[in-house]
């Protein structure tokens, strides 16, 4: 969780999906860059703390301040600054990360009229890029790497993506967000420049597909609707390219219909999910059929019809009680009772329906867990914190949101930020004084998105 002062800081990578930072150096990882894909360098990362990038990575190649600052062509005791966040003057952070080999390429000329902190968040992008650049194999970011793509390769690209879908997991999309939109570029640029066979091409399809769609899910976790819409919508055009990327327009329509549901956009839910269910083809597993049919409840939801809410509900359940196989695809491993359970509770909220709303955001909480999902777990308990402050149960509300607020995925999440807010909000108007010294502290902790 990043601290500035006694507020929580939730990272803000806002930048169009293309990061803008000129040629590559070359495909081989420096010692710098290999440093940043540690748990210690990525959880530096995540931190959005350019200090603490600077000290991981020093120690990780085993220079001292000193040897930092005659690289740099600095004083040691800046070095020593830099580190403890007393120096963040982007020009030295520059030549620094420069010295440590942690750049992607050389920092475009900027305007005069830059301000400072957006060199600052420049230069985490640089840093970012280069770090998910050396998490795919060099055949593919490399665009001068003599070689063809093959099945190995493939693999390792698959692999990058699974840890940063446990790091999401565990912090937040916010916190992830960039590494992932860095390697859903590599995968872009190699589906269209690099050299790889019929088969291989299918599987690259596939996986840039996949980065895509998981780059639109951070983005929309961290509050950056239109990235998001852009990457889904990007996810969608692989499946015009050829075979490989068949479920990508399955997922980027699914993925849509939950930003027009909170956007109050009920009829085009509906007709994101029924275009998904379409695309989906007449062998579709139980398990999408159970997701579609829910994202389809929420739009109904949404346009005050809750008689084919509830049809659609009772329908998705059904699907996913068909679900006894275990062989639904690896994208939709997320959806279970748990989040259901959440779409239920969306569709009780819009109908003002306290009760069933509360009923469905315990069974959320209670089929989901920390230990596998720290980020799920959280924002479905922030859900049954708001639902209990709107019912009057008020003292489990604020259990329920110190649990939140607790939790180090709250930093990497402005969903559950917002959530949390809207807790406070009406915890805020109450005459008992614990709801309102919480209230009070929320205001204080978690900025407003």
């Amino acid at each position: 969780m990043t601290v500035n002062g006694s507020r929580l800081v939730i990272p803000t990578w806002d930048s169009p999906p293309r990061p803008e930072f000129g040629d590559i150096r070359g495909s081989a990882a420096t010692p710098g860059i290999q440093a940043l894909n540690t748990p210690a360098g990525q959880a530096a990362l995540i931190s959005g703390d350019l200090g603490r990038i600077v000290r991981v990575v020093r120690e990780a190649v085993q220079l001292d301040q000193a040897d930092v600052a005659r690289l740099a062509n600095s004083a040691q005791a800046s070095i020593s600054r830099v580190e403890c966040g007393k120096r963040n003057d982007p020009t030295l952070l520059t030549a620094i990360c420069a010295a440590l080999g942690i750049l992607r390429a050389d920092p475009p000329a900027q305007d005069p009229a830059y301000s400072e902190d957006m060199r600052r968040r420049d230069l985490l992008k640089n840093i970012a890029a280069a770090a998910s650049a050396a998490m795919l194999p060099a055949v593919v970011t490399d665009p001068a790497w003599a070689g063809r793509i093959g099945s190995a390769d493939i693999e390792e690209c698959w692999a990058a993506l699974h840890r940063l879908q446990n790091l999401e997991d565990q912090q937040g999309g916010g916190t992830v967000y960039q590494l992932t939109a860095g390697i859903a570029n590599h995968l872009q640029d190699a589906v269209g420049s690099a050299s790889y066979g019929f088969a291989t091409g299918c599987r690259l399809r596939e996986v840039t597909a996949v980065a895509a769609v998981r780059a639109g899910w951070q983005a929309f976790d961290s509050s950056r609707r239109e990235s998001a819409r852009r990457w889904w919508l990007e996810a969608s055009h692989l499946a015009d390219l050829g075979e490989g990327a068949d479920q990508a327009r399955v997922m980027a329509l699914a993925a849509m219909a939950v930003p027009a549901r909170e956007a109050g956009r009920g009829q085009e839910a509906i007709g994101l999910a029924r275009a998904a269910r379409k695309a989906s083809g007449p062998d579709a597993h139980p398990k999408l059929l159970s997701l579609l049919t829910a994202r389809e409840a929420i739009g109904h939801a949404g346009i005050g019809d809750t008689a084919e809410s509830a049809r659609c509900l009772a329908r998705a359940r059904q699907w996913l009680d068909r679900d006894s196989a275990g062989d639904a695809p690896a994208w939709l491993s997320f959806w279970g009772q748990g989040d259901l359970a959440v779409h239920e509770m969306h569709c009780a909220r819009a109908a003002k329906n306290a009760r069933a709303a509360e009923r469905a955001a315990r069974e959320a909480v209670l089929a989901s867990s920390p230990e596998t999902g720290l980020r799920n777990h959280t924002i479905y308990s922030a859900y049954l914190g708001n639902v209990l402050a709107c019912t009057g149960k008020l003292d489990e509300s604020i259990s329920v949101t110190k649990y939140v607020l607790g939790s180090g995925a709250i930093a990497g999440s402005r969903r559950i930020a917002t959530e949390v807010r809207k807790t406070a909000t009406v915890l805020a108007r109450q005459t008992y004084l614990p709801a309102i010294q919480l209230a009070s502290t929320v205001e204080r902790l978690v900025p407003a998105a």
